[in-house]
Protein backbone atom coordinates (compact mmCIF):
# COMPACT_ATOMS: atom_id res chain seq x y z
CA UNK A 1 0.00 0.00 0.00
CA UNK A 2 2.81 2.43 0.86
CA UNK A 3 4.48 1.73 -2.47
CA UNK A 4 1.21 2.24 -4.34
CA UNK A 5 0.57 5.48 -2.47
CA UNK A 6 4.01 6.81 -3.41
CA UNK A 7 3.44 5.97 -7.09
CA UNK A 8 0.07 7.69 -7.02
CA UNK A 9 1.53 10.88 -5.55
CA UNK A 10 4.36 10.82 -8.07
CA UNK A 11 1.89 10.40 -10.94
CA UNK A 12 -0.17 13.32 -9.66
CA UNK A 13 2.97 15.50 -9.45
CA UNK A 14 3.92 14.67 -13.04
CA UNK A 15 0.37 15.43 -14.21
CA UNK A 16 0.27 18.80 -12.43
CA UNK A 17 3.68 19.78 -13.84
CA UNK A 18 2.61 18.79 -17.35
CA UNK A 19 -0.55 20.85 -16.92
CA UNK A 20 1.50 23.86 -15.74
CA UNK A 21 3.88 23.55 -18.69
CA UNK A 22 1.05 23.78 -21.25
CA UNK A 23 -0.35 27.03 -22.68
CA UNK A 24 -3.67 26.90 -20.80
CA UNK A 25 -2.88 30.36 -19.42
CA UNK A 26 -1.74 31.70 -22.80
CA UNK A 27 -3.38 34.93 -23.95
CA UNK A 28 -2.77 35.92 -27.57
CA UNK A 29 -2.83 39.62 -26.73
CA UNK A 30 0.33 39.13 -24.66
CA UNK A 31 2.09 37.33 -27.50
CA UNK A 32 5.24 39.14 -28.65
CA UNK A 33 4.03 39.05 -32.26
CA UNK A 34 0.85 40.94 -31.30
CA UNK A 35 2.87 43.43 -29.23
CA UNK A 36 5.17 43.97 -32.21
CA UNK A 37 2.19 44.67 -34.47
CA UNK A 38 1.22 47.44 -32.03
CA UNK A 39 4.83 48.70 -31.74
CA UNK A 40 5.00 48.11 -27.99
CA UNK A 41 8.14 48.79 -25.94
CA UNK A 42 8.21 48.56 -22.14
CA UNK A 43 4.46 48.16 -21.76
CA UNK A 44 3.31 50.99 -24.03
CA UNK A 45 3.21 51.64 -27.76
CA UNK A 46 5.78 53.91 -29.36
CA UNK A 47 2.93 55.19 -31.52
CA UNK A 48 1.24 58.21 -29.95
CA UNK A 49 -2.01 57.54 -28.12
CA UNK A 50 -3.94 60.03 -30.27
CA UNK A 51 -3.06 58.27 -33.52
CA UNK A 52 -5.89 56.80 -35.58
CA UNK A 53 -3.79 53.64 -35.80
CA UNK A 54 -5.53 52.29 -32.69
CA UNK A 55 -9.09 50.92 -32.71
CA UNK A 56 -9.50 51.05 -28.92
CA UNK A 57 -9.27 54.33 -27.00
CA UNK A 58 -6.65 52.73 -24.76
CA UNK A 59 -5.01 50.52 -27.38
CA UNK A 60 -1.75 52.42 -26.94
CA UNK A 61 -1.38 51.04 -23.41
CA UNK A 62 -3.63 47.95 -23.38
CA UNK A 63 -2.82 45.26 -25.94
CA UNK A 64 -5.72 43.26 -24.51
CA UNK A 65 -8.31 45.95 -25.29
CA UNK A 66 -6.84 46.56 -28.73
CA UNK A 67 -7.00 42.81 -29.44
CA UNK A 68 -10.62 42.57 -28.26
CA UNK A 69 -11.66 45.66 -30.22
CA UNK A 70 -9.97 44.33 -33.37
CA UNK A 71 -11.70 40.96 -32.89
CA UNK A 72 -15.05 42.70 -32.36
CA UNK A 73 -14.78 44.88 -35.46
CA UNK A 74 -13.41 41.98 -37.48
CA UNK A 75 -16.81 40.30 -37.04
CA UNK A 76 -18.84 43.49 -37.60
CA UNK A 77 -20.83 42.84 -40.79
CA UNK A 78 -21.60 46.52 -41.22
CA UNK A 79 -17.92 47.05 -42.14
CA UNK A 80 -17.26 45.69 -45.59
CA UNK A 81 -14.85 46.06 -48.49
CA UNK A 82 -12.08 48.62 -48.10
CA UNK A 83 -13.52 49.73 -44.73
CA UNK A 84 -13.41 46.27 -43.16
CA UNK A 85 -10.79 45.27 -40.62
CA UNK A 86 -9.70 42.48 -42.97
CA UNK A 87 -8.77 45.06 -45.60
CA UNK A 88 -7.29 47.72 -43.29
CA UNK A 89 -5.40 45.39 -40.93
CA UNK A 90 -4.36 42.24 -42.84
CA UNK A 91 -1.48 41.39 -40.47
CA UNK A 92 -3.68 41.72 -37.39
CA UNK A 93 -6.38 39.65 -39.10
CA UNK A 94 -3.91 36.88 -39.90
CA UNK A 95 -2.70 36.81 -36.30
CA UNK A 96 -6.21 36.68 -34.81
CA UNK A 97 -7.36 33.91 -37.15
CA UNK A 98 -4.45 31.79 -35.91
CA UNK A 99 -5.71 32.12 -32.34
CA UNK A 100 -9.50 32.37 -32.58
CA UNK A 101 -11.97 29.75 -33.76
CA UNK A 102 -14.04 32.06 -35.94
CA UNK A 103 -15.19 31.94 -39.54
CA UNK A 104 -15.11 35.06 -41.65
CA UNK A 105 -16.53 35.92 -45.02
CA UNK A 106 -13.54 36.87 -47.13
CA UNK A 107 -13.86 40.55 -47.99
CA UNK A 108 -12.91 42.05 -51.32
CA UNK A 109 -10.16 44.61 -50.78
CA UNK A 110 -9.54 46.51 -54.04
CA UNK A 111 -7.25 49.13 -52.44
CA UNK A 112 -5.13 46.54 -50.67
CA UNK A 113 -5.05 44.40 -53.84
CA UNK A 114 -3.80 47.40 -55.82
CA UNK A 115 -1.06 47.95 -53.23
CA UNK A 116 -0.05 44.28 -53.39
CA UNK A 117 0.19 44.36 -57.17
CA UNK A 118 1.84 47.76 -57.60
CA UNK A 119 4.40 47.31 -54.82
CA UNK A 120 6.17 43.99 -55.41
CA UNK A 121 8.72 43.15 -52.71
CA UNK A 122 11.40 40.52 -53.25
CA UNK A 123 14.10 42.17 -51.12
CA UNK A 124 14.28 44.70 -48.30
CA UNK A 125 17.09 47.13 -47.57
CA UNK A 126 17.64 49.70 -44.84
CA UNK A 127 18.23 53.03 -46.53
CA UNK A 128 20.31 55.60 -44.66
CA UNK A 129 20.47 59.22 -45.79
CA UNK A 130 23.68 60.61 -44.32
CA UNK A 131 23.79 63.10 -41.47
CA UNK A 132 22.77 66.66 -42.20
CA UNK A 133 23.17 69.26 -39.46
CA UNK A 134 20.92 71.85 -41.05
CA UNK A 135 18.34 70.92 -38.40
CA UNK A 136 18.00 68.79 -35.22
CA UNK A 137 15.68 66.38 -37.08
CA UNK A 138 18.38 65.30 -39.55
CA UNK A 139 21.52 65.67 -37.43
CA UNK A 140 21.86 61.89 -36.96
CA UNK A 141 20.81 60.88 -40.48
CA UNK A 142 17.57 59.33 -41.66
CA UNK A 143 16.62 55.64 -42.00
CA UNK A 144 13.88 54.15 -44.16
CA UNK A 145 13.07 50.90 -45.95
CA UNK A 146 13.93 50.30 -49.59
CA UNK A 147 11.55 47.76 -51.17
CA UNK A 148 12.56 46.11 -54.45
CA UNK A 149 10.54 43.67 -56.54
CA UNK A 150 9.67 42.65 -60.09
CA UNK A 151 6.30 43.07 -61.81
CA UNK A 152 5.82 42.02 -65.46
CA UNK A 153 9.60 41.67 -65.83
CA UNK A 154 10.09 45.28 -64.71
CA UNK A 155 12.00 46.03 -61.51
CA UNK A 156 10.22 48.42 -59.18
CA UNK A 157 11.75 50.12 -56.18
CA UNK A 158 9.87 51.98 -53.45
CA UNK A 159 10.67 53.49 -50.07
CA UNK A 160 8.62 53.17 -46.93
CA UNK A 161 9.58 55.88 -44.47
CA UNK A 162 8.51 57.58 -41.28
CA UNK A 163 9.31 61.24 -40.83
CA UNK A 164 8.13 64.49 -39.30
CA UNK A 165 6.31 67.16 -41.23
CA UNK A 166 8.74 70.08 -40.94
CA UNK A 167 7.74 72.17 -43.95
CA UNK A 168 6.34 75.03 -41.88
CA UNK A 169 8.30 74.65 -38.63
CA UNK A 170 11.19 76.88 -37.51
CA UNK A 171 14.46 75.42 -36.21
CA UNK A 172 13.78 76.45 -32.55
CA UNK A 173 10.31 74.87 -32.78
CA UNK A 174 11.84 71.71 -34.27
CA UNK A 175 14.11 71.38 -31.27
CA UNK A 176 11.52 72.21 -28.58
CA UNK A 177 8.52 70.40 -30.08
CA UNK A 178 10.62 67.47 -31.31
CA UNK A 179 11.98 66.90 -27.79
CA UNK A 180 8.99 67.66 -25.58
CA UNK A 181 5.67 67.96 -27.42
CA UNK A 182 5.97 65.97 -30.64
CA UNK A 183 5.57 66.92 -34.29
CA UNK A 184 3.09 65.76 -36.89
CA UNK A 185 4.46 62.65 -38.58
CA UNK A 186 3.41 59.89 -40.95
CA UNK A 187 4.53 56.71 -42.70
CA UNK A 188 4.73 57.26 -46.44
CA UNK A 189 5.20 55.05 -49.50
CA UNK A 190 6.93 56.60 -52.50
CA UNK A 191 8.90 55.55 -55.60
CA UNK A 192 12.58 55.32 -54.65
CA UNK A 193 13.65 57.44 -57.60
CA UNK A 194 11.59 60.45 -56.49
CA UNK A 195 12.56 60.06 -52.84
CA UNK A 196 16.28 59.66 -53.54
CA UNK A 197 16.33 62.77 -55.73
CA UNK A 198 15.24 64.84 -52.75
CA UNK A 199 18.19 63.64 -50.66
CA UNK A 200 20.82 63.40 -53.39
CA UNK A 201 20.12 66.68 -55.17
CA UNK A 202 18.08 68.97 -52.93
CA UNK A 203 19.70 68.16 -49.57
CA UNK A 204 23.02 66.87 -50.92
CA UNK A 205 22.97 63.77 -48.71
CA UNK A 206 24.39 60.47 -49.91
CA UNK A 207 22.35 57.29 -49.41
CA UNK A 208 23.66 53.98 -48.07
CA UNK A 209 21.59 50.83 -48.63
CA UNK A 210 22.01 47.70 -46.48
CA UNK A 211 20.32 44.58 -47.86
CA UNK A 212 18.73 42.36 -45.19
CA UNK A 213 18.73 38.57 -44.98
CA UNK A 214 14.95 37.94 -45.03
CA UNK A 215 12.92 34.98 -46.30
CA UNK A 216 9.87 35.39 -48.62
CA UNK A 217 7.55 34.57 -45.68
CA UNK A 218 9.18 37.24 -43.52
CA UNK A 219 8.90 39.78 -46.34
CA UNK A 220 5.21 38.94 -46.82
CA UNK A 221 4.48 39.46 -43.10
CA UNK A 222 6.29 42.80 -43.20
CA UNK A 223 4.40 43.86 -46.33
CA UNK A 224 1.01 43.26 -44.67
CA UNK A 225 2.01 45.44 -41.74
CA UNK A 226 3.32 48.23 -43.97
CA UNK A 227 -0.17 48.51 -45.41
CA UNK A 228 -1.59 48.83 -41.88
CA UNK A 229 0.57 51.89 -41.19
CA UNK A 230 0.25 53.71 -44.51
CA UNK A 231 -1.41 57.15 -44.31
CA UNK A 232 -1.91 57.16 -40.53
CA UNK A 233 -1.13 60.40 -38.68
CA UNK A 234 1.41 59.38 -36.04
CA UNK A 235 3.24 61.85 -33.77
CA UNK A 236 7.01 62.22 -34.23
CA UNK A 237 9.36 62.52 -31.24
CA UNK A 238 13.12 63.08 -31.45
CA UNK A 239 13.70 60.83 -28.44
CA UNK A 240 10.91 58.23 -28.41
CA UNK A 241 9.43 57.76 -31.88
CA UNK A 242 11.70 58.88 -34.68
CA UNK A 243 12.68 57.45 -38.06
CA UNK A 244 15.04 54.94 -36.43
CA UNK A 245 12.72 53.58 -33.71
CA UNK A 246 10.01 53.33 -36.38
CA UNK A 247 12.34 51.34 -38.66
CA UNK A 248 13.27 49.00 -35.81
CA UNK A 249 9.57 48.48 -34.95
CA UNK A 250 8.87 47.49 -38.56
CA UNK A 251 11.79 45.15 -39.05
CA UNK A 252 11.39 43.12 -35.86
CA UNK A 253 7.92 42.14 -37.14
CA UNK A 254 9.65 40.41 -40.04
CA UNK A 255 12.52 38.91 -38.02
CA UNK A 256 13.04 39.04 -34.24
CA UNK A 257 16.81 38.94 -34.88
CA UNK A 258 16.56 42.51 -36.19
CA UNK A 259 15.72 43.67 -32.67
CA UNK A 260 18.66 45.73 -31.29
CA UNK A 261 20.69 43.93 -28.65
CA UNK A 262 21.42 47.20 -26.84
CA UNK A 263 19.30 50.34 -26.99
CA UNK A 264 21.57 52.27 -24.64
CA UNK A 265 20.32 55.72 -23.67
CA UNK A 266 19.59 56.65 -27.27
CA UNK A 267 19.84 54.43 -30.35
CA UNK A 268 20.99 56.31 -33.44
CA UNK A 269 20.49 55.06 -37.02
CA UNK A 270 24.18 54.33 -37.51
CA UNK A 271 24.40 52.42 -34.21
CA UNK A 272 21.40 50.26 -35.14
CA UNK A 273 22.92 49.41 -38.53
CA UNK A 274 26.21 48.58 -36.80
CA UNK A 275 24.41 46.17 -34.44
CA UNK A 276 22.58 44.22 -37.13
CA UNK A 277 25.77 44.15 -39.21
CA UNK A 278 27.60 42.58 -36.25
CA UNK A 279 24.72 40.04 -36.03
CA UNK A 280 25.29 39.07 -39.71
CA UNK A 281 21.83 40.18 -40.80
CA UNK A 282 23.22 42.30 -43.67
CA UNK A 283 24.04 40.48 -46.93
CA UNK A 284 24.90 43.42 -49.19
CA UNK A 285 25.85 47.11 -49.12
CA UNK A 286 25.42 49.72 -51.88
CA UNK A 287 25.94 53.47 -52.02
CA UNK A 288 24.30 56.30 -53.99
CA UNK A 289 26.53 59.35 -53.96
CA UNK A 290 25.84 63.03 -54.46
CA UNK A 291 27.98 64.99 -56.87
CA UNK A 292 29.71 66.43 -53.82
CA UNK A 293 30.49 63.05 -52.26
CA UNK A 294 31.53 61.63 -55.65
CA UNK A 295 34.28 64.26 -55.82
CA UNK A 296 35.40 63.36 -52.31
CA UNK A 297 35.43 59.62 -53.05
CA UNK A 298 37.41 60.15 -56.27
CA UNK A 299 40.04 62.13 -54.35
CA UNK A 300 40.13 60.46 -50.91
CA UNK A 301 38.22 57.17 -51.15
CA UNK A 302 34.98 56.08 -49.46
CA UNK A 303 34.60 56.43 -45.69
CA UNK A 304 32.58 53.68 -43.99
CA UNK A 305 29.87 54.85 -41.58
CA UNK A 306 29.97 51.45 -39.85
CA UNK A 307 33.29 52.62 -38.34
CA UNK A 308 31.57 55.46 -36.43
CA UNK A 309 31.78 55.72 -32.64
CA UNK A 310 28.76 54.99 -30.45
CA UNK A 311 26.54 58.04 -29.89
CA UNK A 312 26.72 58.55 -26.10
CA UNK A 313 29.86 59.57 -24.25
CA UNK A 314 31.01 60.06 -20.69
CA UNK A 315 34.45 61.44 -19.87
CA UNK A 316 36.35 61.74 -16.60
CA UNK A 317 39.70 63.41 -16.11
CA UNK A 318 42.07 65.40 -13.94
CA UNK A 319 42.28 69.18 -14.45
CA UNK A 320 44.69 71.80 -13.21
CA UNK A 321 44.49 75.60 -13.43
CA UNK A 322 46.59 78.37 -11.98
CA UNK A 323 44.36 78.40 -8.87
CA UNK A 324 42.72 74.98 -8.60
CA UNK A 325 43.05 71.24 -9.10
CA UNK A 326 40.08 68.99 -9.63
CA UNK A 327 38.17 66.39 -11.59
CA UNK A 328 36.49 67.17 -14.93
CA UNK A 329 33.34 65.23 -15.82
CA UNK A 330 31.36 65.35 -19.04
CA UNK A 331 28.23 63.54 -20.17
CA UNK A 332 26.47 63.72 -23.53
CA UNK A 333 23.50 61.44 -24.38
CA UNK A 334 23.60 62.48 -28.05
CA UNK A 335 27.18 62.97 -29.04
CA UNK A 336 29.46 63.49 -32.01
CA UNK A 337 32.49 65.78 -31.83
CA UNK A 338 35.14 67.06 -34.23
CA UNK A 339 37.65 65.78 -31.66
CA UNK A 340 36.52 62.15 -32.06
CA UNK A 341 39.12 59.70 -33.31
CA UNK A 342 37.27 58.22 -36.29
CA UNK A 343 37.59 57.65 -40.04
CA UNK A 344 33.84 57.16 -40.53
CA UNK A 345 33.31 60.56 -42.17
CA UNK A 346 35.15 62.83 -44.57
CA UNK A 347 33.77 65.98 -42.93
CA UNK A 348 34.55 66.75 -39.31
CA UNK A 349 31.10 66.69 -37.69
CA UNK A 350 29.77 67.77 -34.32
CA UNK A 351 26.24 67.09 -33.07
CA UNK A 352 25.33 67.44 -29.40
CA UNK A 353 22.12 67.66 -27.41
CA UNK A 354 21.85 68.09 -23.65
CA UNK A 355 25.62 67.88 -23.15
CA UNK A 356 26.76 68.67 -19.58
CA UNK A 357 30.31 69.59 -18.53
CA UNK A 358 31.30 70.26 -14.91
CA UNK A 359 34.29 70.16 -12.55
CA UNK A 360 34.77 69.02 -9.00
CA UNK A 361 37.40 71.39 -7.61
CA UNK A 362 39.16 69.93 -4.58
CA UNK A 363 39.05 73.17 -2.55
CA UNK A 364 35.81 74.57 -3.98
CA UNK A 365 33.28 71.84 -4.83
CA UNK A 366 31.19 71.33 -7.96
CA UNK A 367 31.25 73.99 -10.68
CA UNK A 368 29.16 73.67 -13.85
CA UNK A 369 30.98 74.95 -16.94
CA UNK A 370 28.52 74.38 -19.74
CA UNK A 371 25.14 72.86 -20.56
CA UNK A 372 24.74 72.52 -24.32
CA UNK A 373 21.13 72.38 -25.44
CA UNK A 374 22.05 72.00 -29.11
CA UNK A 375 25.32 72.25 -30.99
CA UNK A 376 25.86 71.51 -34.68
CA UNK A 377 29.14 71.90 -36.58
CA UNK A 378 30.54 70.69 -39.87
CA UNK A 379 33.98 71.33 -41.31
CA UNK A 380 34.31 70.36 -44.95
CA UNK A 381 36.53 71.11 -47.94
CA UNK A 382 34.86 74.24 -49.31
CA UNK A 383 36.99 74.33 -52.48
CA UNK A 384 36.08 70.75 -53.37
CA UNK A 385 32.44 70.64 -52.30
CA UNK A 386 31.36 74.29 -52.67
CA UNK A 387 29.92 73.95 -49.14
CA UNK A 388 30.79 76.31 -46.24
CA UNK A 389 31.78 75.22 -42.76
CA UNK A 390 28.83 75.63 -40.35
CA UNK A 391 28.38 76.36 -36.63
CA UNK A 392 25.22 76.51 -34.47
CA UNK A 393 25.29 76.63 -30.68
CA UNK A 394 22.54 77.11 -28.07
CA UNK A 395 23.80 76.67 -24.53
CA UNK A 396 24.10 77.89 -20.95
CA UNK A 397 27.73 78.80 -20.42
CA UNK A 398 29.89 79.80 -17.47
CA UNK A 399 32.70 82.34 -17.60
CA UNK A 400 35.89 80.44 -18.58
CA UNK A 401 37.80 79.05 -15.57
CA UNK A 402 35.30 80.49 -13.11
CA UNK A 403 35.40 78.76 -9.71
CA UNK A 404 31.66 79.23 -9.03
CA UNK A 405 28.64 78.24 -11.12
CA UNK A 406 27.23 81.18 -13.08
CA UNK A 407 25.52 80.00 -16.25
CA UNK A 408 24.41 82.52 -18.89
CA UNK A 409 22.42 81.86 -22.07
CA UNK A 410 24.40 82.04 -25.28
CA UNK A 411 23.48 81.65 -28.96
CA UNK A 412 26.00 81.40 -31.81
CA UNK A 413 25.68 81.11 -35.58
CA UNK A 414 28.52 80.91 -38.07
CA UNK A 415 29.63 79.89 -41.55
CA UNK A 416 33.08 79.86 -43.05
CA UNK A 417 35.71 78.22 -45.22
CA UNK A 418 37.64 74.94 -44.99
CA UNK A 419 40.33 73.10 -46.95
CA UNK A 420 41.39 69.46 -46.60
CA UNK A 421 44.16 67.16 -47.65
CA UNK A 422 45.17 63.67 -46.57
CA UNK A 423 46.86 64.97 -43.41
CA UNK A 424 44.76 67.81 -42.05
CA UNK A 425 41.60 69.90 -42.17
CA UNK A 426 42.17 73.65 -41.92
CA UNK A 427 39.22 76.02 -41.38
CA UNK A 428 38.11 79.52 -40.42
CA UNK A 429 34.53 80.08 -39.25
CA UNK A 430 33.43 83.63 -38.32
CA UNK A 431 30.81 83.23 -35.57
CA UNK A 432 28.23 85.82 -34.58
CA UNK A 433 27.26 85.40 -30.92
CA UNK A 434 24.75 86.74 -28.42
CA UNK A 435 24.99 86.33 -24.65
CA UNK A 436 22.87 87.74 -21.86
CA UNK A 437 24.94 88.42 -18.76
CA UNK A 438 22.84 90.94 -16.80
CA UNK A 439 22.79 92.84 -20.10
CA UNK A 440 22.92 91.98 -23.78
CA UNK A 441 26.31 91.27 -25.30
CA UNK A 442 26.90 90.78 -29.03
CA UNK A 443 30.26 89.58 -30.32
CA UNK A 444 32.09 88.13 -33.30
CA UNK A 445 34.40 85.18 -32.77
CA UNK A 446 36.38 84.19 -35.89
CA UNK A 447 37.39 80.64 -34.96
CA UNK A 448 40.50 79.37 -36.73
CA UNK A 449 41.41 75.70 -36.42
CA UNK A 450 43.28 72.67 -37.65
CA UNK A 451 42.28 69.00 -37.33
CA UNK A 452 44.68 66.19 -38.12
CA UNK A 453 43.95 62.48 -37.97
CA UNK A 454 47.57 61.45 -37.71
CA UNK A 455 46.73 57.72 -37.53
CA UNK A 456 43.72 55.41 -37.19
CA UNK A 457 44.07 55.75 -33.42
CA UNK A 458 44.96 59.40 -32.84
CA UNK A 459 43.74 62.89 -33.66
CA UNK A 460 45.07 66.40 -32.98
CA UNK A 461 42.83 69.49 -32.85
CA UNK A 462 44.13 73.07 -32.57
CA UNK A 463 41.91 76.15 -32.39
CA UNK A 464 42.27 79.89 -31.89
CA UNK A 465 39.24 81.96 -30.74
CA UNK A 466 39.67 85.76 -30.62
CA UNK A 467 36.63 87.80 -29.45
CA UNK A 468 35.56 91.08 -31.08
CA UNK A 469 32.88 92.99 -29.13
CA UNK A 470 30.07 94.71 -31.02
CA UNK A 471 27.55 95.57 -28.29
CA UNK A 472 28.16 95.56 -24.54
CA UNK A 473 31.34 95.64 -22.49
CA UNK A 474 32.46 92.08 -22.27
CA UNK A 475 35.67 90.72 -20.87
CA UNK A 476 37.49 89.26 -23.82
CA UNK A 477 38.14 85.54 -23.54
CA UNK A 478 40.59 85.12 -26.42
CA UNK A 479 41.94 81.60 -26.22
CA UNK A 480 44.08 79.03 -27.92
CA UNK A 481 43.42 75.31 -27.34
CA UNK A 482 45.30 72.15 -28.19
CA UNK A 483 43.74 68.67 -27.96
CA UNK A 484 45.17 65.19 -28.52
CA UNK A 485 42.99 62.06 -28.48
CA UNK A 486 44.25 58.48 -28.62
CA UNK A 487 42.00 55.45 -29.01
CA UNK A 488 43.07 52.66 -26.64
CA UNK A 489 40.06 50.43 -27.33
CA UNK A 490 37.24 50.48 -29.89
CA UNK A 491 34.96 52.52 -27.60
CA UNK A 492 37.49 54.23 -25.32
CA UNK A 493 39.93 57.12 -25.76
CA UNK A 494 42.60 58.87 -23.73
CA UNK A 495 42.75 62.63 -24.15
CA UNK A 496 44.93 65.60 -23.22
CA UNK A 497 43.76 69.20 -23.62
CA UNK A 498 45.44 72.51 -22.84
CA UNK A 499 43.72 75.92 -23.12
CA UNK A 500 45.32 79.33 -22.60
CA UNK A 501 43.26 82.52 -22.05
CA UNK A 502 45.12 85.77 -22.75
CA UNK A 503 43.01 88.15 -20.68
CA UNK A 504 42.40 86.20 -17.47
CA UNK A 505 44.44 86.03 -14.28
CA UNK A 506 43.61 82.35 -13.92
CA UNK A 507 44.72 81.94 -17.49
CA UNK A 508 45.28 78.28 -18.30
CA UNK A 509 43.72 74.86 -17.80
CA UNK A 510 45.29 71.45 -18.36
CA UNK A 511 43.17 68.32 -18.64
CA UNK A 512 44.04 64.66 -18.91
CA UNK A 513 41.46 61.90 -18.87
CA UNK A 514 39.55 59.09 -20.47
CA UNK A 515 36.36 59.01 -22.54
CA UNK A 516 33.99 56.08 -22.97
CA UNK A 517 31.47 55.73 -25.84
CA UNK A 518 28.37 53.63 -25.27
Amino acid sequence: MKKLSFLSVFAMFVSVKAFADTDVFYNPYNDQEWLNLLHYENGVSLIHKNSDFFLSDIGYKSPEQEYKKTLELLQDKSLSGNKSVQCIYPARTEFILKHENIKLHKEKCPEYDTFNKSVPIDSVEIGFASENNKSPISMMGHTFLVLTGVENNIEKRHIFAYSANISDVSVPSLFIDGLFFGLNGAYVLKPYRNYSKFYLYQEQRSIWKFKLDLTPLQIEKLKKHLWELKQHNIKYSLLFHNCNTATVSLLKIADARLQPNDYGLFLTPVEYIQQISDADRIIGISFDSTKRSAKIIDKYGLNNILDANKPTKISVGYNKTKKHNGISIGFSPVYQDVKDVTNAYFDALESKMLDVQFDYLFNQGIVFNNITLLKLRSITDTLLTKTPTKHVNLSLSNIPLNDTTKLYPIAELGAGFGVHNNLFKLYITPILGYQYRHKSIVFIKPEIGLISQISDKSRIVLSYNPYLNIIGNQNKYDSITGYVGYKIFKDMELYTEVSYYYNLNNNYIFKFGIGKYF
